[in-house]
């Protein structure tokens, strides 16, 4: 619904996941691109070669409960971008000020 919600409003959609099945569902729902975490070296290259910059993407909206999404997430929005946390890990998150703070993230 993420995807379909973004494409309605104009946006250009990057899916990223661990699953193909899930991979296949978002490019059926109308993503633009999408990468498989588990199998890509770096996620956070890959993301600057589809969008063509090296800034990040302008929103990350992030569906698991797992430590790594969120890492991901974090790692590929651009400065001032705003990350959307739908499942949340049980415990502490493992980011550090730095994360949020210092690059501005909302």
């Amino acid at each position: 619904m993420g995807v379909q919600y973004a494409k309605a409003m104009g946006y250009k959609v990057l899916a990223v996941d661990v699953k193909d099945k899930q991979l296949q569902f978002a490019k059926d729902c109308g993503a633009d691109a999408v990468i498989n975490a588990a199998t890509c070296k770096n996620v956070k290259e890959e993301v600057d070669r589809i969008t063509g910059n090296s800034r990040g993407v302008q929103a990350a909206l992030v569906t698991s409960a797992s430590h790594p999404a969120y890492r991901t997430g974090f790692e590929i929005t651009r400065s001032h971008g705003r990350i959307v946390a739908i499942g949340l890990p049980r415990g502490h998150l493992h980011l550090t000020a730095d994360d949020i703070i210092m690059d501005c993230k909302e």
